[in-house]
């Protein structure tokens, strides 16, 4: 009785599964619903290397490049590497007591869902009161939130970046004493 039930309301059910499968492809077409970059730094104390792994949106990558170069880039394509260098140095600055820091390129990983940018940026003199302006996709996306967390040893902190506020200067909390 009940795969008669089900047999004969398929065609239904095949319907509401195509029909909920295309508002799906719709929703994810529009674009996504939450604008943030997220960045894992960590510093290689050794090399004097501020190791970057960022993490963006595809979409949102192409179309800053395309405002930039005035053409649509292919990420994946190798030619678009100094097209992201030019714009991740015009989005991304980094200001230290002797100067502004370069960023060198690395290389990407780009699927659907995510384009991960890696790069270095040195810092001689370590990340103590380095400034951060990070205004990735503000010109783009006016709820953009971008957030770097670093690592330099057994030091964490995380630096959150907004249109309001895209410049910060990194501080680490001074460790908590262990207790007698």
């Amino acid at each position: 009785m009940r795969q008669a039930l089900i047999l004969r309301h398929s065609p239904l059910l095949v319907n509401a599964v195509v029909a909920a499968c295309l508002l799906l492809a719709a929703g994810v077409a529009e674009g996504h619903p939450f604008h943030v970059s997220l960045a894992e730094a960590e510093y290689d104390a050794e090399r004097s290397r501020l190791e970057v792994a960022l993490r963006v949106h595809p979409s949102d990558l192409e179309e800053a490049l395309r405002r930039q170069a005035g053409k649509r880039l292919v990420l994946e394509n190798d030619g678009a590497d100094p097209h992201i260098v030019a714009w991740l140095r015009r989005n991304l600055v980094v200001e230290t007591p002797q100067g502004k820091a370069d960023i060198e390129w690395v290389g990407k990983e780009v699927s659907v869902k995510h384009a991960w940018l890696y790069f270095e940026i040195p810092l001689s003199g370590g990340l103590e009161n380095v400034v951060f302006t990070n205004r990735i996709f503000f010109d783009l996306l006016p709820d953009q939130v971008n957030t770097i967390n670093f690592k330099d040893g057994g030091r964490r902190t995380t630096l959150h970046f907004t249109r309001g506020e895209p410049r910060r200067t990194l501080s680490f909390e001074p460790a908590e004493e262990a207790a007698p």
